[in-house]
């Protein structure tokens, strides 16, 4: 995409929409940057984050397992594009060279948070 297109879709007021953080996300009293699982009436997900470019996004949700008496957690990495066909903004999960590095950082992020809320660690 050109320099133009993004200029034009910029003075057109078609930026994508910022997604707000739920206000029901839990953090950690003593690190605002770990999340802890939340009450299933709760909605929204667990965690969310973009990357500095806008591109790339990435979420945590968490799924609680009634009969097993456990949640389970699922991870949504996404990227975002200006479709001009539909005239709108489209989450897609194909990436591009530039992001794959966004994309990696945001898989290894997820895992590691994941991993605190369940007690888990990798085997060193």
């Amino acid at each position: 995409m050109d320099a133009t297109a993004t200029k034009k879709r910029i003075s057109a007021g078609k930026e994508p929409e910022e997604t707000a953080v739920p206000e029901a996300i839990e953090t950690a009293e003593d690190d605002p940057d770990e999340v802890t699982a939340k009450k299933p009436e709760d909605k929204g997900p667990l965690w969310q984050d973009k990357s500095d470019s806008g591109r790339v996004r990435a979420t945590i949700w968490s799924h609680p397992q009634k009969k097993a008496g456990r949640t389970k957690y699922s991870v949504g990495i996404c990227r975002s594009y200006f479709d001009d066909d539909k005239d709108a903004w489209v989450n897609t999960f194909y990436y591009d060279r530039q992001d794959l590095n966004d994309v990696i950082a945001f898989a290894m992020e997820a895992k590691a948070r994941i991993d605190r809320l369940t007690g888990e660690q990798d085997p060193d």
